[in-house]
């Protein structure tokens, strides 16, 4: 069976870094690269720690591309300094040198390019905002007919958003981070005819990361696969879940 094309495209929080593991430990998957988009993270560590993630895990031949969008109402700097935590793991700093290779494109115009040569059509794996994706279909539209579909997490349907009255003046709580970071490019891909599979918030209602799980997860220091993300969801553990 051929392996289904996937291109990555997250922003660099804690459940970016886990959905980029478990994207590379799939066997009917070819990632052709991983694009962070300036998010949900400070950008230069979040690239650093997406490189050194697919250093351990032997994916150092899976490039890595910076892209440089932005938002209009950005991330609290309470939730974007996990890029700097994850970025200094130990588990993630006991090479000297990163393998994996930073491209020299911005990641809105990797990604049409990756999209111009695929030999057929790609999954988009989107786990944070849709901008980079709407500024890349701006670049070329032509591009529009070699996305096969977009999985996205984003949106809330029949639950409460995640931006916070508390932090954001003049909302009511409705909001979801990746649509409320750049709502005019969530709005512009969903006008495409592009299939897009949304992961909303409603979702991971029933699937709770519990305390118990996590140190299961922790205890596997053998695993480093298991070890490195009971670091990351003991350290999620602290802060507001996104």
């Amino acid at each position: 069976m051929p392996k289904q094309l996937v291109l990555m495209d997250h922003d660099g929080g804690v459940d970016d870094y886990l959905a980029t593991l478990l994207l590379m430990t799939m066997d009917g998957v070819q990632p052709l690269g991983v694009i962070v988009t300036p998010a949900d993270c400070y950008i230069q560590p979040a690239v650093a720690a997406t490189r050194k993630i697919l250093d351990l895990l032997g994916r150092s031949d899976i490039p890595v591309a910076e892209s440089t969008v932005r938002g209009i109402n950005p991330f609290p700097r309470l939730y974007r300094r996990d890029s700097f935590i994850v970025d200094h793991l130990p588990i993630l700093n006991e090479q000297e040198t990163i393998e994996t290779p930073l491209v020299k494109k911005s990641g809105q115009e990797f990604m049409v390019k990756v999209l111009q040569d695929a030999p057929e059509p790609v999954t988009l794996l989107v786990t944070g905002p849709l901008t980079t994706v709407a500024t890349a279909l701006d670049i070329a539209p032509e591009i529009e007919a070699k996305i096969q579909q977009i999985v996205w997490m984003g949106g809330a349907l029949n639950v409460p958003g995640n931006v916070e009255k508390s932090l954001e003046a003049g909302q009511d709580g409705s909001a979801e981070w990746n649509v409320y970071w750049d709502s005019i490019a969530a709005h512009r891909v969903w006008q495409t005819a592009i299939p897009i599979v949304m992961c909303p918030l409603d979702i991971t209602n029933t699937v709770p990361v519990t305390s118990e799980f996590v140190y299961r997860l922790g205890k596997q220091r053998q695993y480093p696969l298991s070890d490195f993300a009971g670091q990351c969801y003991r350290k999620r553990r602290k802060t507001p879940v996104l």
